[in-house]
């Protein structure tokens, strides 16, 4: 020990000096891990498609858009009936009211003809949709076939 050393307080804590050596505990084991072995997935997180519940959702926006079809032309025949001035002839007041709702009333008109388009379309791509998860579904389980066969064709070469 040099000289300068040897003159320096002593610890009241029994051990040598320096690091870890100085505390009263033991220094901290490292915290590293092994890696474990590789596993299979679990299936949890995946995605599950209830082909049951799109179906049903199918058919409901189908018969929607026939639902909002007829109503279209029902109100078409509405309109039809409340002749030129369907608020009335008064020019202080029924006229004014039609003028001032005219483009409304239109847009009411070309959105009611639409909507059954709109909800058609929501049927068709909801059946794609239903088509993609379905064909999804059959090439992951032909795929999980075919490396179950390679699996079970390894572990009978290994025997």
């Amino acid at each position: 020990m040099p000289p300068e050393h040897e003159k320096a307080p002593q610890s009241a804590v029994p051990g040598p000096a320096g690091g870890y050596r100085n505390a009263p505990v033991s220094a901290p084991a490292p915290g590293l891990t092994p890696p474990g072995p590789v596993t299979t997935p679990d299936g949890s997180g995946l995605l599950a498609v209830d082909f049951t519940a799109l179906l049903a959702a199918i058919k409901a926006a189908e018969s929607a858009a026939g639902e909002a079809q007829r109503a279209a032309a029902q109100a078409d025949d509405a309109t039809a009936r409340s002749g030129p001035a369907p608020w009335g002839d008064d020019p202080g007041l029924g006229q004014a009211f039609g003028d001032a709702f005219a483009g409304p009333r239109a847009d009411l008109v070309r959105t009611a003809h639409q909507l059954h388009l709109v909800l058609r379309q929501l049927a068709d791509d909801l059946a794609a949709t239903r088509g993609a998860f379905a064909h999804a579904e059959g090439t992951a389980l032909e795929a999980v076939t075919v490396l179950g066969r390679r699996l079970a064709d390894l572990g009978g070469a290994a025997s």
